[in-house]
């Protein structure tokens, strides 16, 4: 049980410093379901996938209303958290964006 404690701190920590903020242009956006549930995720031009899931870590609960909100072929300032794992179908998490004015 200690061991279990220890990792999961050692995971917050991780994600937390892996926080990061960059611009995208979406692509598409869809719903992968899966056995418990679904994923709300988000492609960019550049073929990159993101999540936008709630997070206990971050205590953000509004997935649903970020992903109805996203607009595709549309530029947007990201920040996002996690990354890539393709072997645990993990993908970074999209927690706060904003769309990029044209001038």
């Amino acid at each position: 049980i200690v061991a279990v404690i220890i990792l999961a701190i050692f995971y917050g920590i991780a994600l937390h410093g892996s926080a990061d903020y960059m611009e995208i242009t979406t692509k598409e956006k869809w719903i992968k379901y899966q056995n418990e549930g679904a994923k709300y995720l988000v492609s960019d031009i550049n073929d990159n996938v993101y999540s936008m899931e709630d997070s206990w870590w971050f205590l953000i609960f509004d997935a649903s209303d970020r992903y109805s909100r996203i607009e595709m072929n549309t530029t947007y300032k990201i920040k996002k958290i996690g990354w890539r794992i393709r072997i645990l179908s993990k993908y970074p998490n999209i927690m706060e964006f904003e769309k990029v004015k044209k001038e």
